[in-house]
């Protein structure tokens, strides 16, 4: 486990190598979490750390399970999300457990009983939160890596907490994505002109890692369009740039060609209740 502090009230907490990024801002009594994770235990265990007794809020920046079914450990917390991604939760939340589930059967019994997410206070639209005195904005981006993404923006610290609409040092996941969209979502998290990045999975970064997610989405947005009409689309690895082939989670690679393949075509693929990441 690792529980990173950046100071002003932010702190940063990732289970393990590579799983979803948990975050929150404090300031005096009042707390704001930013996603919960995949498992209560986990998310209640930072709850214990980071908020010290604070008036908490949740915000889900999406509906993927690695980011929502820590909120079962946080009782009583007002869940905030897109108004969209309240919809899918309530759509296809059980199927996207039953997946996580699937995911760390050792933590079968623990998510079997793990409820699916209300979302008590939807938005959409750019919507400001008072943590005490302090201003927070959330900003629903439209469909990038989800239909439903919340980004937020802690304008005190000039800190950006973008869920997975950005990846640091891992291959992304496309399966609900609008990469055009998602490209444009980047380029207005690059308009807040952000001191901190803080991604869904990775470590912060400078507003530099905007640029990134950029770079790798729009090299495979080129691939892809080699490839969008082959009737069997195959892409290798060799036609990213250098600096994108040794990232983590690469065999997700084909899959995201594919996606964006099925996206250029006009035919994005169908929201699999069956998957999640």
């Amino acid at each position: 486990m690792s529980l990173e502090h950046f100071g002003d009230g932010i702190r940063v907490f990732a289970s393990s190598p590579g799983a979803s990024n948990l975050s929150v801002i404090t300031s005096g009594s009042s707390a704001l979490l930013v996603d919960a994770g995949s498992l209560p235990s986990a998310a209640r265990e930072f709850w214990r750390q980071a908020t010290d007794g604070a008036n908490a809020q949740l915000v889900l920046t999406h509906h993927h399970a690695d980011h929502v079914f820590g909120a079962a450990g946080l009782a009583d917390v007002p869940v905030i999300a897109s108004d969209r991604a309240a919809r899918l939760l309530d759509e296809r939340g059980v199927h996207e457990r039953d997946r996580l589930i699937e995911l760390l059967p050792d933590h079968r019994d623990e998510l079997a009983s793990a409820a699916v997410p209300v979302v008590t206070q939807p938005v959409d639209s750019t919507t400001t939160i008072d943590v005490d005195g302090r201003a927070v904005r959330l900003i629903p981006v439209g469909h990038a890596h989800t239909p439903g993404d919340v980004v937020v923006f802690d304008q005190r610290t000039s800190t950006v907490f973008t869920g997975d609409v950005v990846f640091t040092n891992v291959m992304p996941v496309l399966r609900d994505a609008n990469t055009a969209g998602w490209i444009e979502a980047l380029a207005v998290l690059e308009g807040l002109k952000p001191e901190r990045v803080v991604p869904g999975h990775g470590t912060a970064g400078s507003a530099g890692v905007l640029d990134d997610m950029i770079e790798l989405l729009s090299a495979l947005r080129s691939i892809a369009e080699r490839h969008a009409d082959d009737d069997d689309p195959t892409a290798s690895i060799a036609e990213l740039p250098t600096r994108f082939r040794d990232l983590r989670r690469m065999e997700r690679f084909e899959g995201a060609v594919s996606s964006i393949v099925a996206e250029l075509r006009n035919s994005p693929s169908t929201l699999s209740p069956r998957r999640s990441e």
